[in-house]
Formats: structure tokens, C-alpha cells, sequence
């Protein structure tokens, strides 16, 4: 469709010129599209709108004209109209823009008297009108009438850093107190034996959280009684299989025959515990498949019971068995589920009215109290209602339902009261006044649905507002060309269905009016490729585009010269630079592969989005440097820190150290004196000693200049963007310190979820105006952006299918929760059908999402078409299915962009001379990998911790979890405390004890730290130790077996007449009466460190003690001969699996 040419009638207030949202202000001659929509937003003032914008229509233009036009005409002041956006910058900007036409209009000639008059109050009035994102509008709401809301006049806001911090604190009080909680002690025990973690804990909890508006009256079905029968059904069934045995042909070599012994063992262990116990339990679901394929009837004879084969009647036996397992494990799943899901529902509230008693509020909060504030109290409601003659939401389909409920209560017509009864208190039922509300949004744009944004909302609340939508449809920012390509894919790709947006065509503006090769037009890189995987593919498409941004500037590629062109409106162009370039992701996984193409081609580009700098090596390097600094014991971290540019070790450092008998371990390093290596060591030992006495932003910082890493950044290529990267690193220490944070684990720990959260990041920095440079961000970032050049890249991945472990049903309001493996599947009983629900939700998100992409170019789209043929779901290849025949619209990049792509790919292989290719010599030759690989993958090694897990699974610990707090953060600071302290005085026992409780992030139980290392101190077992005169504390042992090695690190080794005795700590939270029961459980590891001890010196172990310190309780091993022997078999076979 073309514009329709001609002379348009000029807005009285805004002027003659229509400016769209890329600031380019048009001729008088255009007239848009759509003059007629834009006429009525601005002129029907007393009329409720509802505004569908197209991408680059100039919403905010219109928004603008509306507030315009309502204080000209002396509807409202401006400071009793309320304008909502989305983020702080668009809140900016919608207030610049406002004072800019009003100021305009205040001196305008062609105005009358009073409506300039109304314009310069309306100026005056432009600091206390209401524009503002939601979250602050929700404040000034709350901070008005604070006691009707429920809180303490001056109540503070937390900010994201500060929110997450207390977050972890709420969570961590909590589980301290779960863990000791006995009506979820069996609960929580059958949970963790049957699969579920601490880990999916805490991410139901922390979704929870976020959605505790929606928790409200939801419970979680009764659970099913647990009787045990399958485990008795194996019991009674474990005669039978032995005696079917009796028939192999090949005897206890069999392979059917060694899985049924296998059986056997585990209903052994059945028969003798309760069948309905949390143990019980956890041995099926440790026993692994009882049905199996092994096994074949020619190497079986017929049992005579049943006239049939033995091996058949075993395999139905065992599927049988198998299949009534799997139904009782679900059944024991739900059971431990449901209780745990109330707990944490009761966990997320009880955390929300805390929140609110104490004053303090997360962001989600202030909509959740303000929404709650106007439907509760009508003498509130009601005073709002008069304070705000109207609003107008912006980025509508951006925000989630709370928008639009505190936006309709803000609305209501009550002025028939008293005639139509009690007033509501759902929103949904609220009538509104006419002409209050304006409402504007993109439906097509909606892609914040992890942060509750629904399409589905916007249809409702449209819905309520009973008018059909105003459609803007003139576009301002797009070329021709970019925009015919939009309006054919996204027509069909967007094709009416439900959670999907309608497609409706916009119409272009620019003309792409210009003679040259390299003209505004979309192009394509690549295609499919002869790549298996994908990491050769991202190399061969990331070498691809950086040849692209180079040929761009040096081919001169033309862009819209937006200063020529706002004179007249005439085009005119100017040849591109790398600033008008901007490269865009849906998501970050290519990232690594497409900064190291940059770097080679010498193409300058800036990361832009917190996501992508987390992501990026030079923090990953600082960080690994943080985490040695932390954490002596990391090893990966060391090494990690030992090869970064802060230090710069070679690998043949390294490997010299390591032959000198140095030890990565900066505490004890040994072997030689000197080297690059000793001097890191010293280096990390100093600060690791040192940091607790400044903050962890004055850490970092020391250390990036003491390490010389801005001089090191002064001669890469790219200086700013390190140097950019090691200053947010520290921006964001000092914003975790300011927020209550005091541990470097702790802000270590932040880090890596903020690079796990994802690319969801909603506001972009402001590039510097002197860099001539690409910018790199993701598609979340460049919402609401707009750039000349656009290359859209990961277009090769398949389509997203992973499933959150909490849904919410937006329409019943059901909670249904999915955590843990198929296997060990944990959920709720409507969990899978809401997911598949919420797959195709976000497949029609994903669409949406390549919309807002595509539609932030202004002259040019590239799109990189790389992948692999099999990638046949991926955007690409849809791409590719819905343009078929439209070879028109697109063109491929030229040949400067793609000549000497396959030198970042892996070079081919050739076929191996002399090797057959038959089909039976390729399965021959995937025998022979799978052995080597099963034999090369067998473990080498065994440590004696490992073998203490084995025996305390298979004896079937009723609460695993018991075992996690010794080797949590409080089992760490103790063992840290009595590994540095005097034995024999405890000197310093206090001030030790405070600095590694702040280390491990738990201040809170310093006390607990003191009282475990103290009654340590004090027991007999300790004295002894000293009183030898000869005692090592975390002495390392290791010792060959078989094939292998068994190794241990020994808490207390202390040596007495001539003989050993080794102490081990435990941290374990038993009674008195238990202590003798987890001794027997950890006997295997006591062991291992007796049978490496006795073996690598020749000395014997008398006396294997372990030391518990919740229950102040020492314990000895007896039998250590027989114990030796079965330690051995028991790591043969741990090595052997």
C-alpha cells in the first residue's frame, strides 16, 4: 500500500510536521496513512482509546499529541493526568518530548490566547505531572496514603541487588529451620531420596516468590498414602528369581542372571525395613531399572513351572515388577511433593508480609500493594480517581495484568453508585469512565512473557474498554524494502491462532530513493552448510559476518542521512560507518565464537547489556582470579586464574611447576622457589590473606591495577571495551556491598546468576559519542531502539523447549510444579499439560520476538541464514519455508562478505585411505569407540568421601540431607577454623571463626561456628593429638589399588607409640542416639584413609575416630583389618562400574 500523497491539515498544537519515534520529522507534503487515526487520538478527547501501534509508527508521538491536546484545550492540567511507560528512559524521554511541544505550542502564533496561556501553565504544572514508569507510579501512590495500605510512612524501596541479597538470607533462615522442622522431616527426606535437590528447592521457592500475588487460596491435593507394595511385591517375588536363575546355560555369567543377583541384593536390603519407609523408598529408586533387554532365550532352558523359556519369564517378571515400581515411586513423589509446596507457598507470603511490616519493598511489591490498595479501600480508590482526571499507558502490551487492574480502578465510573449496588472489587467488573483512559501498546511487540506480560491481557483489557482498537500503521523508520519483507513473513508466521498476536501490514515511508549498488535492501548470509555440529558452524558464520562488517564500510553501504534529510524530507544518503551498525541475538550462545571473529577481522564493536558483559572472557578471567582469591581449595579456579592475562602463566609453566613437585596450592605450593608460577601463588596467597580488610570493590579494583591490567588493556586492540568491562565489574562489587552483601563468595555466587538469568535485559547504555563501533546486544536490549544496519544472527538454533519448573495457568489460576529429571520426575498432577500449553506460548513469543528484531533496521537487515540440515525447526530454516518463492524481497550478501568464510570453519576431513566404508565396518567401528570410551571414562581414582557416600546410600540413610550441612557453608567454616587455629591453646579461636563465617556468607551463625570448633578443641580425642607431639591436620594420602588410586585429604592425623590414628570431623546434625548408627555409615571412608595411610607408609592404623560435633560425641571404628579388606573391594568396584 503507498502512502497517500498531498497536503495534510496541520496539528494546531504540535505544528505542521509529524515526527515519527526515529526523530525524523517529515515534509509537510506527506500525508500518513493512517492521518485519520492520528486525527482522532489527538482530537476526540473525550473518548475511551484503545491504540494498536505498529513498530516505528510514532506511538509516543501520538501519546505526546493526546497530552497535548488535552492541556491546550482545557480539559485537564497537566498535573492531574497520569502518563505510564515501561522503562525510565522512555519515562525521560515522553516528559522531554512533552515540555518540547507545549513550549513550542505556548508560542505559537496560530493558538489563541488562552489555549498558549494553558500551554505555559501546562509547563510550569510538567514537574508535578505524573509521568512515570509504573513501579514509580505504584510509590507515589503508596507513599500518599501509606497507613490504608499497611505501612510505615517512609517505607524504602529495595533495589534488584538488594532484593536478591535478602532473598538469599530469607531462604537460608528458612532451610536452617525446615532442616529441624519435623513435620517436614519426612516429607523433605523421601524428596531428597528420590531425586529432588536442595537446588529445585530454592527455584520453586524463588518462583514463588516472584508470583506470591497469585499464591493466594491455591492448594496442593492431599497426597496418596504410601503402603509399600511394591516393594513388598519384590520381596515375595525375590524367590522366584532365584530360582529362575537355575536355568542359564552360561551359568552366573550370564547377563540376565548378573542383572537379576543385582536385583536380588537390592530386595535383601528390602526385607529388612519397613517396605513403607522413606528408605525403602530410596532403594528402589537407587536400584536403577528392574526390567532389562539383557539376555537371550537360545542361552536359556524352559522352566518346567511354566513350560516356557526361563528367560522370557524372567523379562515379563521383571517388566512387571518394573512397571509397579515406577507407579509407586510417582505415587511417593506426589506424596513428598505436595507438603513441600504448601511449606514453600507459606515460605513466599509469610516473606511478602514481613516485607510489608518492616517497611521494605521489592519493585513487585509496589504494584502487588498498590493494586491491593485501590480494590480494598474505596475512600482511597475514590480519592485517586479525583486526583487523576487521566490516564494514559504506554508499552501496554509490555506489563503484566497488575497494569491494567491499578489502570482500571484508576478509571472507574462510579457515578451510579448507589443505583447499581456494591462497588467491585475485580477489575474485570469495574465500568470505566469515558474518555479517562488511553491505552497504547503493540500486541507484536510483546515479548516480556517471563516477566508476566501477557498478549492475553491486553485482549482483555481491551475487552473491558469495549472499543475496537485505533491502528496506527504508518511507519517513519523503515525502507521500503526492509518493510515489504516484514509485512510478507510476519503475515503468515503470525497467522491468527490463540497466544498469538494479529498481524497487521505496516506502511513505509522511505522510498530507498537512491541509484547506488549498495541501496537500503534486506540481504541474506549464508545457508545451509555441510557442518555436523554446531560449533564448526558458528566459526564458519561468525568469520562470515565479520567479513560483512568490513566489506560494509569499505563497500560503502548507504544509510539514511537523518540531518540532510530532516530539511526537507528529501532523501538523501551518506556511506555507512560501524556505528550505524548494530549485531542482534535472540539469545547469547554464539556470542564467544562471534567475538573471537571480530578480534581476527579487527572490527570494532561494544558489548551492550549486563547479560553479554558477564558473559565475556575478560570478566570470566577476573572472576576465576576472584574465585582462587575465595577459595584456596578450587583448583579449576586456580588454574584458571594462573593462565589469565592477570598473570600469564604458560602452559609449560604449569607443566614445569607440577614436574618440580610444586602443588596448585597457594597455601602449601612447595616444589621450587622460583618461577612465574611460585611468584602467582605468593601473589594470590597475599591478597587471600589480605581482602577481608577493604570491600570487595576495592579488592577488584587493587587488583585489576595491581596486576597491571589497564596497561594490558592499553595495548589490545579494543582498549575502551576491556577497560569498560574491568570498571563494571567493579561497579557492580560496590552496588553488591551497598546493598548489605559482605562476602566475596557470596557476590561470587551473584555473578554466576546474573550470567544465568539470561539476555533479558530491558535498557541499553548510551554509546559514546567519539566510538566508531559496532554494537553487539540482544534482541531484549534493542527493544524500543532502532539502528541504519541490523545483521540478526543465531538465527540456527532450534526452537526452545524447556519447561519452567513453576507454571501458572493465566486463565484458572492454577499452580502446577515440574522439577527433576524424566526420571526422577517431581510434579504436580497438571504440570505437563500446562507446559506443552506454555511451549507453544512461547514459540509464538519467539515469533514475536524476531519481529522486534527485524523491525529496529532502518535501511538495511541482514539476516544469517547458517545451519546444518538438520536444523529444520530452527528460525532459519522457517524463514527460509515461509519466503519460499519470494526470492524478490532479499537478496544474497555479496561475494567481499562471504569469500574467505571457510577458514573460521574446521577444515574438511578426507576420507582415510585403505578404510572400509561398508555399513557393517561403521557399526564394527562404533563397538570398538563405545569400548574405548567406556574404558577411558572409567574413573582412575576413588576418594575416600566418595566410597562414605556409596555405604551411606546403600544403607539407606533416612535423611540424606542430614549429610549436606557438614558439607555446607557452617561444616566449611569449621573445618577452616580448625585447620588454621592452635590445637593446643585455640588462640585467635574467635576472631578465626568471625572471618571464615563472613567468607562462607553465613555471619548469622558465628555462634554455631564458635561452639562446633570449641567443643573440637576441648575433646579428649583432640588432647591426645597434641599431647603426641606429632599431628597433621588436612594431610593428604594417597595410595595405588588395582589399577587405581584411592586418596583422601585426613581432617586430624596424629601419630602414637609407633601407630596412626586418624580423626575425621563431622558436621552432621544428629541426636546423641544417632551418632553410632552415621559412624557405621561413614565407615568406608574412614577406611579408605586407613587402607591409603597403611599402604604409602608402612605404618599401621590403629584407631579411626570420627569426632561428631553437633552431638559433641566421638565414635571409633572397630575391626580395622576386616575393615581394610572390604574398603579395597569396595573401591575396585567403585572404579569399575
Amino acid at each position: 500500500m503507498e502512502p497517500e500523497k498531498g497536503r495534510r491539515t496541520p496539528c494546531r498544537v504540535c505544528g505542521s510536521a509529524q515526527r515519527g519515534r526515529s526523530g525524523i520529522v517529515t515534509s509537510s507534503r506527506f500525508v500518513p496513512a493512517d492521518q485519520a487515526q492520528r486525527d482522532r487520538i489527538r482530537d476526540a478527547l473525550d473518548e475511551t482509546l484503545f491504540v494498536e501501534a505498529g513498530a516505528g509508527t510514532g506511538k509516543t508521538t501520538s501519546l505526546v499529541e493526546r497530552v497535548a491536546g488535552l492541556v491546550s484545550k482545557g480539559v485537564t492540567t497537566l498535573d492531574r493526568i497520569a502518563a505510564i511507560t515501561f522503562t525510565e528512559a522512555a519515562a525521560s524521554e515522553l516528559s522531554d518530548r512533552v515540555r518540547e511541544v507545549l513550549e513550542k505550542a505556548a508560542n505559537d502564533p496560530a493558538l489563541s490566547p488562552s489555549e498558549r496561556q494553558r500551554c505555559r501553565q501546562g509547563v510550569d504544572d510538567l514537574d508535578q505531572a505524573s509521568i512515570q514508569t509504573l513501579h514509580s507510579f505504584a510509590a507515589d501512590l503508596l507513599h500518599a496514603r501509606p497507613f490504608e495500605a499497611g505501612l510505615p510512612p517512609g517505607f524504602q524501596v529495595m533495589d534488584s541487588v538488594e532484593a536478591e541479597i535478602a532473598f538469599e538470607a530469607e531462604w537460608g533462615r528458612w532451610l536452617d529451620s525446615a532442616l529441624d522442622d519435623p513435620d517436614l522431616n519426612d516429607p523433605l527426606s523421601l524428596a531428597l531420596s528420590l531425586g529432588m535437590s536442595l537446588g529445585h528447592l530454592r527455584g520453586v521457592a524463588e518462583a514463588f516468590h516472584k508470583e506470591y500475588d497469585r499464591l493466594e487460596g491455591v492448594v496442593f491435593g492431599d497426597p496418596a498414602p504410601l503402603t509399600g507394595a511394591a516393594a513388598a511385591s519384590l520381596v515375595s517375588a525375590s524367590s522366584v528369581l532365584e530360582r529362575l536363575c537355575d536355568f542359564a546355560n552360561n551359568g552366573e555369567e550370564d547377563k540376565l542372571a548378573i542383572h537379576v543377583r543385582a536385583v536380588l541384593g537390592t530386595t535383601r536390603r528390602l526385607g529388612e525395613i519397613d517396605f513403607a519407609s522413606p528408605q525403602a523408598y530410596r532403594l528402589l529408586h537407587r536400584g536403577g531399572p528392574i526390567r532389562t533387554n539383557s539376555g537371550a532365550q537360545r542361552d536359556w532352558s524352559v522352566d518346567p513351572a511354566s513350560g516356557v523359556n526361563a528367560c522370557k519369564v524372567l523379562k515379563d517378571k521383571l517388566k512387571e515388577l518394573h512397571e509397579q515400581v515406577q507407579v509407586e515411586l510417582g505415587v511417593a513423589r506426589q506424596a513428598a511433593l505436595s507438603p513441600l509446596l504448601t511449606a514453600l507457598c507459606a515460605f513466599a507470603s509469610g516473606y511478602a508480609n514481613r516485607r510489608k511490616t518492616d517497611g521494605v519493598a521489592e519493585f513487585h511489591d509496589l504494584l502487588v500493594w498498590a493494586r491491593d490498595l485501590l480494590r480494598d479501600n474505596l475512600e482511597v480508590r475514590d480519592h485517586f480517581r479525583d486526583r487523576f482526571t487521566h490516564l494514559l499507558v504506554d508499552e501496554a502490551q509490555d506489563t503484566d495484568l497488575l497494569q491494567a487492574e491499578i489502570a482500571v480502578f484508576l478509571a472507574e465510573d462510579a457515578s451510579n453508585n448507589d443505583e447499581t449496588g456494591p462497588r467491585p472489587n475485580v477489575w474485570t467488573d469495574v465500568a470505566l469512565t469515558p474518555g479517562k483512559l488511553f491505552v497504547v501498546g503493540d500486541p507484536k511487540q510483546s515479548i516480556y512473557r517471563f516477566r508476566r506480560a501477557d498478549i492475553g491481557q491486553m485482549k482483555d483489557l481491551q475487552g473491558l474498554m469495549g472499543v475496537d482498537p485505533v491502528r496506527l500503521v504508518q511507519n517513519f523508520r523503515s525502507q521500503q524494502p526492509v518493510m515489504e519483507w516484514v509485512n510478507e513473513l510476519f503475515a503468515e508466521w503470525m497467522a491468527p491462532q490463540e497466544g498469538q498476536a494479529e498481524y497487521v501490514s505496516v506502511v513505509h515511508r522511505w522510498q530507498a530513493e537512491t541509484t547506488d549498488a549498495n541501496a537500503p535492501r534486506v540481504w541474506r548470509l549464508g545457508d545451509i552448510t555441510d557442518d555436523r555440529t554446531v560449533g564448526p558452524l558458528r566459526r564458519r558464520e561468525a568469520g562470515a559476518m565479520s567479513e560483512l562488517l568490513r566489506g560494509v564500510v569499505s563497500e560503502s553501504w548507504q544509510v539514511l542521512d537523518r540531518e540532510a534529510t530532516e530539511r526537507d524530507g528529501v532523501e538523501r544518503y551518506r556511506p555507512a560507518r560501524f556505528s550505524d551498525i548494530c549485531i542482534l541475538m535472540p539469545r547469547r550462545t554464539a556470542l564467544r565464537a562471534l567475538e573471537l571473529a571480530l578480534d581476527r577481522a579487527d572490527v570494532p564493536y561494544r558489548l551492550e547489556g549486563v547479560s553479554l558483559v558477564f558473559d565475556t572472557q575478560e570478566v570470566r578471567d577476573l572472576l576465576n582470579c576472584l574465585r582462587a582469591i575465595d577459595d584456596p581449595a578450587d583448583k579449576v579456579a586456580l588454574v584458571a586464574a594462573l593462565r589469565s592475562p592477570a598473570f600469564a602463566c604458560s602452559d609449560e609453566d604449569l607443566l614445569r611447576f607440577h614436574q618440580q613437585q610444586g602443588a596448585f596450592d597457594y597455601l602449601d605450593p612447595g616444589g621450587t622457589s622460583d618461577g612465574p608460577v611460585v611468584e602467582a601463588l605468593q601473589v594470590l596467597n597475599d591478597y587471600n590473606s589480605e581482602w577481608r580488610w577493604g570491600s570487595i570493590a576495592s579488592l577488584i579494583d587493587r587488583f585489576v591495577r595491581d596486576r597491571r591490567l589497564i596497561e594490558l588493556a592499553l595495548g589490545d586492540r579494543r582498549p575502551r571495551e576491556r577497560l569498560r568491562r574491568y570498571r563494571f565489574l567493579v561497579d557492580r562489587a560496590r552496588a553488591y556491598t551497598q546493598a548489605g552483601g559482605a562476602s566475596l563468595r557470596g557476590f561470587l555466587k551473584w555473578a554466576d546468576r546474573q550470567l544465568d538469568e539470561g539476555a533479558r535485559v530491558t535498557e541499553s547504555p548510551v554509546p559514546e559519542a567519539d566510538e566508531d563501533a559496532v554494537r553487539v546486544m540482544t534482541v531484549h536490549g534493542a527493544k524500543g531502539l532502532e539502528f541504519p544496519i541490523v545483521v540478526l544472527t543465531g538465527l540456527n538454533s532450534n526452537r526452545r523447549r524447556q519447561s519452567q519448573a513453576v507454571l501458572i495457568d493465566r486463565e484458572t489460576g492454577a499452580v502446577e510444579v515440574g522439577v527433576g529429571t524424566q526420571r526422577q520426575r517431581f510434579a504436580t498432577a497438571g504440570h505437563e499439560s500446562l507446559a506443552e500449553r506454555e511451549t507453544q506460548m512461547q514459540a509464538h513469543e519467539d515469533v514475536r520476538l524476531l519481529y522486534v528484531a527485524a523491525t529496529r533496521a532502518r535501511d538495511h537487515l541482514v539476516l544469517s541464514m547458517f545451519r546444518t540440515a538438520r536444523n529444520k525447526d530452527s528460525p532459519a530454516a522457517q524463514i527460509d519455508e515461509l519466503l519460499d518463492g519470494h526470492d524478490d524481497l532479499w537478496m544474497p550478501v555479496r561475494a567481499f562478505a562471504g569469500a574467505d568464510v571457510t577458514s573460521s570453519a574446521d577444515p574438511p576431513r578426507s576420507e582415510l585411505a585403505g578404510e572400509p566404508t561398508t555399513l557393517d565396518a561403521r557399526e564394527m567401528w562404533k563397538v570398538k569407540r563405545k569400548r574405548l570410551l567406556d574404558e577411558r571414562s572409567r574413573p582412575r581414582s576413588v576418594a575416600g568421601t566418595a566410597l562414605g557416600r556409596v555405604e551411606k546410600e546403600d544403607a539407606g540413610v533416612e535423611e540424606p540431607w542430614r549429610r549436606g550441612r557438614g558439607g555446607t557453608s557452617l561444616g566449611r567454616a569449621v573445618h577452616a577454623v580448625l585447620q588454621t587455629i592452635d590445637l593446643a591453646t585455640g588462640t585467635g579461636l574467635d576472631e578465626t571463626a568471625k572471618a571464615q563465617a563472613t567468607a562462607e556468607g553465613i555471619p548469622h551463625q558465628l555462634a554455631d561456628v564458635v561452639r562446633l570448633s570449641r567443643y573440637a578443641l576441648e575433646s579428649d580425642i583432640v588432647r591426645r593429638a597434641v599431647a603426641s607431639g606429632r599431628y597433621w591436620r588436612e594431610a593428604p594420602v594417597a595410595s595405588p589399588v588395582g589399577d587405581g588410586v584411592v586418596e583422601g585429604f585426613i581432617d586430624l592425623l596424629f601419630e602414637e607409640d609407633g601407630e596412626l590414628v586418624v580423626v575425621d570431623y563431622k558436621t552432621d546434625s544428629l541426636y546423641q542416639d544417632q551418632a553410632a548408627g552415621a559412624a557405621k555409615r561413614y565407615r568406608l571412608q574412614g577406611g579408605a584413609y586407613a587402607l591409603a595411610l597403611q599402604r604409602a607408609t608402612g605404618m599401621k592404623v590403629r584407631e579411626i575416630v570420627f569426632l561428631f560435633l553437633e552431638p559433641r560425641r566421638p565414635e571409633s571404628l572397630s575391626g580395622i583389618d576386616e575393615l581394610l579388606s572390604e574398603t579395597e573391594a569396595a573401591a575396585l568396584e567403585h572404579m569399575h562400574r
